[in-house]
C-alpha cells in the first residue's frame, strides 16, 4: 500500500506550521488594534526592560551557579515580587503629577500588599488545614494534587459553614476568627509543615535553565500587577459593583445570608475578607485568588507530561489572557474561582477513574459535593456536569455510549431551556419536540443496544446527581423557603427584596404600572420586545451574521475578538496557532482522516473570515470574491505584510468557504431550527475524531481531553459565545496544547521549528504584558499609562481616603451618593454599578438594564408626566441612568439606542423629573460669560465631557 506524501512526520509539516502561525499572528495583530496602540503609546518600555534584564541575570546566577538557591523559595517569591512591582510603582508614580512616590507612601503601599497576602495566606491555610483533615480521615492519600484537593474541600467546607452561620445571622468577627483558627488548629501539624516550606529553597531537578526564572518573574509580575490593582476603595466594574462584590459587601453590613439571587458560594467565601479582617481588598483577593490557584494547578498538569520549562509556559499563557487579567483587575467576577472547582472536580474524578482504592466510594461522594457546590458558585456550572458524565461512560463504557449520551445531554440541555442562555432559543413546542426526536436514538442505544454495560454506569451517574443535588441542597432549601413554592424554577432563585412595580397601588384617572404592564406583555409585538433585551445583551458575544454561520464562524470570531472588541473577551492567537499541532501531531493511519484533519482549521479560519466581512459589509449577496474585496477597499488598508497574508488567504480559502454562501442567505427565522440538529452532528462527529486521533495518548490525559470537548460543544450550542463560561474548556486546551508543543518540539524531523514556535510564544507574552500595563484598553496616549487606576494607586499609597478616590474618580457621585442615601425612596436603576453605593440597595433598586419594562408601559400612558406621577407614587423617588447605555447595542435593529432615546425623552423637559447630579459637563454662555455645567440636557453647550452616570429625582 502506497504511503501518503503528506503525514505527521512529513518534512512539508514545519513550513505549514511556519506559514500558519504567520498568518494568525499578523492577522490577530491587524484584526485587535489595541496592541499597536499599547506599543505606540508605551509608558513603561524601561521598567519592562529592567525586569528582563533583572530575570535574565537572575535566571543566569541559577543555571550557572549555586549563588542563589537558598533564595528560590516561597519567601524568596515575595520578595522577588516587590523588587518586580518597584519599577513600575515608580514609573507610574511618575507619569502623574499628583502621585508623589515617597518613602512613606512606599511604605504603605507595600503594607497594604503584604496585609492582603497575610489575609490570602490565612484563610487559604484555614481552608487546607480543615481540607487535608478530612482527607486523612477518609484514609485518602491521592497520587497527585493532593494540595489542590485539600484547599477545594476546604473552601467548600468554609462555604457552608458561612452559609449555616448566615442563616442563624452569626457572621461575626469573633466567631468566625474563631473557626479560622479552629481550622489551623484541628491540623496544625501539617499547616505548620506547609508554612514551614514557604522558606525552604526549592530544589529543582535535572538541567536547570535561564528560562525558569524568566519565565516565573513575568508570571510573578502578572500576580503582582493584578493584586495591587485590587487595593480599591470600593468596585470599579459593573458586574462586581452591581452583584458580586456588592453580595460580599451586603453580607458583611448585614452579618447573614441576603434574601433571593440565585446561589452564591464564591461571594459568600470572599465575604471572609470583610468579616474577618475588616478589609474590602481582602474580599477582591480572595475572589481573584481563584486564578492563581489555576496557574499553579495548571504547572503541575503540564509537568506530569511535559518539560518544566512548558509547564511554566502554559501557567504564563493562561494567567496572561486578556480576559483572565480583566476579571482579576478591573471587573472582578467569581469565574476564576469556578474554573478553580471545575478542575480540581475533574482530577479527582479522573483520580477516581483511574486506579483502585478503598476509598472509591468516599472519593465518588466528594466529587458528587464538589460538583454541586459548583453548581451555586454559578449555573453555567450545568456544561461541566454534562461533560463529567460524557467523560465517565466514556472512560467505562466507550465511544458509541459516550456519543448517545452527548446527544441525550444535548437534548435534555434543550428541554431543560439551557438554550435561553444562547439568545437564540427555539420556541417552547418546536424545540422540545426536536429535542425528543434527536434524544430517541441515543435512548434507544443505551436502554437496549447496549443494555448490560450500562446499567452499572447508569446507576452511578444517578448516585452522582443526587450527591450534587445534596451539595447544592442549601441553596436549594434557602430558596424554596422563601419562595413558599416547590415549583422547579424556585429551587434556583430566592425571592428577592427588590422593589416591583406596582407595590404600592395607588388609584388614579391613568393606568396604573400594573395595569399597563399586563396589557404590554399580553400584546404580541411587545412580546417580541420583552426578549430584545437577550438579543442586545448576549447576542453581541455571538454576533449577529445572517443564518447559521453565527455559530459556525464563532471559534474564529472568539479567537480574533471579532464580535466584541473589548479586553474582557480577549484570549490571543495561541489557540488557533496551535490548532494544526493539536490536530496533527503524532501518526494518523486513516487516510481520510487525515485529509478531513488537514481541511478542518482552514476551513474554519475560512468561515469565520467570510462571515465577518459578510457582517461588516452586511451584503452577503456578494460572491466570495467580491465579498474580499470590497472589505478592503472598504477598509482601505495600507498594504501591510499582515493584510497581504490576510488577503491572500482569503482567496486560498475561498473554494472550501463557498457553502457559506448558502448559509449566510438562511433566514434568522430558520437558524433556531437548524441549528441543533447541524450542532449535533458536528458535536458528534467531533468527539469520533478525536476518540480515533488520540488514542495513544495516556487514559487520563485522554479523558480529559474528551471532557474538555463536550464542554467546548456545550459551550458552543448554549453558552452565547461568552468567553467567561468557556474557561474550563480554555484552561484544558492550554494543558494539552502545551503537552502537545512539547512532544512536537521533541520530533526530529520538526527540530527546526523549535525557535519560530517559542518566538511566537514569546510574542504573545509580550504582547500581553505590554497590553496589560496599559490598562488593558489603550486608546490614547494619556490612557496607555493607566497601569493601575491612579486614584486607587493614590489609596493604596496613603494619600486619599475612600471618600476623596470617590470624588476624584467620579466627579458629582459623592452627591449622587449622599442624595440617594438622603432617604428611603426606591430607585429606577438604567444600568451603572451605583448600586453598591447606595444603602440597602438589595431592598431599594429596581433595575431595568435593557429598559424592556419601560418600553413596554410608557406607551400606555397619555403622557410623561403621568408616568413619572405613577411611579412617584408607587414609591420610587429617584432615577439612576448609565449614559452610555446605548453603548452596547451592536444590534442590526440599533433597538437598544432607540429604547434609550425614548427614555432620555420620558426625563427631558419633564416637569415631574428633577436632574439632581450627573458627571456629563458642557461649556455653555450665560449673561455672555462663558461657563462649564454638569447638565444631561440643554441647549447651544459644547460638550466637554460625555460623563458616565446622571440621577434624577422624581417630585409630587
Amino acid at each position: 500500500m502506497r504511503k501518503s506524501k503528506i503525514s505527521s512526520s512529513s518534512p512539508v509539516l514545519p513550513w505549514i506550521y511556519l506559514v500558519w502561525a504567520i498568518f494568525v499572528a499578523s492577522s490577530y495583530w491587524m484584526l485587535n488594534p489595541k496592541y499597536s496602540l499599547a506599543v505606540a503609546h508605551q509608558a513603561y518600555f524601561a521598567p519592562v526592560v529592567s525586569t528582563l534584564v533583572i530575570l535574565a541575570l537572575l535566571g543566569w546566577l541559577y543555571a550557572k551557579t549555586k549563588i542563589l538557591d537558598r533564595l528560590v523559595s516561597g519567601i524568596g517569591i515575595f520578595f522577588l515580587s516587590v523588587i518586580l512591582l518597584l519599577p513600575y510603582w515608580i514609573s507610574f508614580s511618575g507619569s502623574y503629577s499628583s502621585i508623589h512616590f515617597g518613602a512613606n507612601a512606599f511604605v504603605q503601599l507595600v503594607a497594604h500588599y503584604v496585609w492582603m497576602i497575610w489575609i490570602l495566606l490565612l484563610v487559604w491555610l484555614s481552608a487546607y488545614g480543615i481540607g487535608d483533615r478530612i482527607m486523612q480521615w477518609m484514609r485518602w492519600s491521592p497520587e497527585r494534587y493532593g494540595l489542590w484537593y485539600s484547599l477545594a474541600i476546604g473552601q467548600m467546607v468554609w462555604t457552608g459553614v458561612l452559609f449555616l452561620l448566615g442563616v442563624l445571622g452569626l457572621l461575626h468577627q469573633m466567631i468566625l476568627g474563631g473557626i479560622l483558627l479552629l481550622f489551623i488548629a484541628i491540623n496544625v501539624k501539617r499547616v505548620w509543615s506547609l508554612v514551614r516550606s514557604l522558606w525552604q529553597p526549592i530544589h529543582i531537578k535535572g538541567k536547570r535553565s535561564i528560562w525558569l526564572i524568566i519565565l516565573s518573574g513575568i508570571l510573578i509580575l502578572f500576580v503582582g500587577l493584578n493584586l495591587v490593582y485590587n487595593i480599591k476603595a470600593f468596585p470599579i466594574g459593573w458586574d462586581a459593583g452591581s452583584y458580586y462584590i456588592n453580595l460580599s459587601s451586603l453580607i458583611g453590613e448585614e452579618s447573614g445570608l441576603v434574601r433571593g439571587y440565585q446561589a452564591y458560594n464564591q461571594s459568600l467565601f470572599g465575604s471572609l475578607g470583610l468579616l474577618i479582617f475588616k478589609s474590602l481588598p481582602g474580599v477582591f483577593a480572595l475572589v481573584i485568588s481563584g486564578g492563581i490557584l489555576v496557574a499553579l494547578l495548571i504547572y503541575q498538569l503540564v509537568r506530569q507530561y511535559a518539560s518544566r520549562t512548558m509547564a511554566l509556559f502554559a501557567a504564563l499563557w493562561f494567567y496572561s489572557l486578556p480576559t483572565v487579567s480583566f476579571l482579576s483587575t478591573k471587573d472582578v467576577k467569581i469565574d476564576l474561582g469556578l474554573l478553580f472547582i471545575l478542575i480540581v472536580t475533574v482530577l479527582m474524578f479522573v483520580e477516581w477513574l483511574g486506579t483502585k482504592t478503598e476509598q472509591k466510594k468516599s472519593v465518588l461522594v466528594v466529587v458528587g459535593l464538589l460538583l454541586g457546590f459548583a453548581v451555586g458558585i454559578k449555573y453555567t456550572a450545568v456544561f461541566f456536569a454534562g461533560s463529567l458524565l460524557v467523560m465517565y461512560w466514556y472512560a467505562r463504557v466507550g465511544l458509541r455510549s459516550a456519543l448517545a449520551l452527548l446527544l441525550v445531554m444535548v437534548s435534555a440541555f434543550v428541554l431543560i431551556r439551557v438554550d435561553r442562555i444562547s439568545g437564540v432559543a427555539m420556541g417552547v413546542s418546536g424545540g422540545k419536540l426536536l429535542a425528543l426526536v434527536t434524544a430517541i436514538p441515543g435512548i434507544l442505544y443505551l436502554l437496549i443496544k447496549n443494555k448490560k454495560k450500562v446499567l452499572a454506569p447508569l446507576k452511578l451517574s444517578g448516585v452522582l446527581a443526587v450527591v450534587a443535588l445534596l451539595g447544592f441542597g442549601p441553596w436549594m432549601g434557602k430558596h424554596l423557603a422563601e419562595n413558599r413554592s416547590i415549583k422547579p424554577m424556585k429551587w434556583l432563585f430566592g425571592k428577592s427584596e427588590f422593589p416591583k412595580l406596582n407595590e404600592k397601588f395607588l388609584e388614579s384617572d391613568e393606568m396604573d404600572i400594573r395595569e399597563a404592564l399586563f396589557i404590554a406583555l399580553r400584546d404580541k409585538e411587545n412580546k417580541k420586545k420583552e426578549r430584545s433585551s437577550k438579543n442586545e445583551e448576549i447576542l453581541r458575544y455571538l454576533g449577529y451574521e445572517r443564518g447559521i454561520t453565527r455559530f459556525v464562524s464563532l471559534p474564529y470570531d472568539v479567537m480574533n475578538n471579532l464580535n466584541i472588541r473589548d479586553p474582557y473577551v480577549h484570549v490571543g492567537f495561541l489557540f488557533l496557532m496551535l490548532l494544526p499541532i493539536l490536530l496533527w501531531s503524532g501518526k494518523i493511519k486513516n487516510k481520510w482522516l487525515r485529509v478531513l484533519l488537514w481541511i478542518i482549521p482552514v476551513w474554519l479560519a475560512g468561515v469565520g473570515l467570510v462571515s465577518h466581512m459578510a457582517n461588516s459589509l452586511q451584503q452577503p449577496e456578494l460572491s466570495i470574491f467580491e465579498l474580499i474585496n470590497a472589505y478592503f477597499a472598504y477598509y482601505n488598508q495600507d498594504v501591510t505584510l499582515p493584510l497581504v497574508l490576510f488577503k491572500v488567504f482569503g482567496y486560498l480559502v475561498s473554494y472550501l468557504s463557498l457553502p457559506i454562501l448558502f448559509l449566510l442567505k438562511i433566514k434568522y427565522v430558520t437558524v433556531n431550527f437548524l441549528i441543533y440538529p447541524i450542532s449535533f452532528f458536528l458535536g458528534l462527529a467531533g468527539m469520533y475524531i478525536l476518540h480515533h486521533r488520540f488514542k495513544s495518548l495516556d487514559e487520563r490525559l485522554r479523558w480529559l481531553m474528551i471532557s474538555a470537548y463536550v464542554f467546548g460543544v456545550f459551550w458552543w450550542i448554549f453558552g452565547g459565545g461568552i468567553i467567561w463560561y468557556a474557561y474550563y474548556m480554555l484552561a484544558l486546551v492550554i494543558v494539552l496544547a502545551a503537552i502537545g508543543w512539547d512532544r512536537k518540539l521533541k520530533d526530529k524531523s520538526l527540530s527546526w521549528t523549535r525557535y519560530p514556535l517559542w518566538g511566537f510564544g514569546g510574542l504573545w507574552v509580550m504582547m500581553a504584558l505590554l497590553l496589560r500595563l496599559t490598562g488593558l484598553n489603550p486608546e490614547t496616549e494619556e490612557l496607555s499609562k493607566k497601569m493601575f487606576v491612579p486614584e486607587m494607586f493614590r489609596y493604596a499609597s496613603g494619600s486619599l481616603d475612600k471618600d476623596e478616590v470617590l470624588g476624584e474618580m467620579f466627579p458629582r457621585m459623592d452627591v449622587a451618593v449622599k442624595a440617594l442615601n438622603s432617604s428611603s425612596g426606591k430607585v429606577y436603576r438604567v444600568g451603572t454599578y451605583l448600586p453598591y453605593f447606595i444603602r440597602d440597595n438589595n431592598k431599594r433598586v429596581f433595575s431595568d438594564n435593557q429598559l424592556d419594562v419601560h418600553d413596554q408601559i410608557s406607551s400606555r400612558y397619555s403622557s410623561k408626566e403621568a408616568l413619572a406621577a405613577t411611579l412617584y407614587r408607587d414609591g420610587f423617588e429617584y432615577i439612576v441612568v448609565d449614559l452610555n447605555t446605548a453603548t452596547i447595542d451592536n444590534t442590526p435593529e440599533q433597538s437598544l439606542r432607540k429604547k434609550f432615546r425614548s427614555f432620555m425623552f420620558f426625563l427631558f423637559d419633564n416637569p415631574r423629573i428633577q436632574q439632581i447630579t450627573t458627571d456629563r459637563q458642557v461649556r455653555g454662555t450665560v449673561n455672555g460669560e462663558t461657563k462649564l455645567f454638569y447638565e444631561v440636557f440643554g441647549s447651544n453647550e459644547t460638550v466637554v465631557h460625555s460623563g458616565s452616570f446622571a440621577v434624577f429625582r422624581i417630585v409630587p
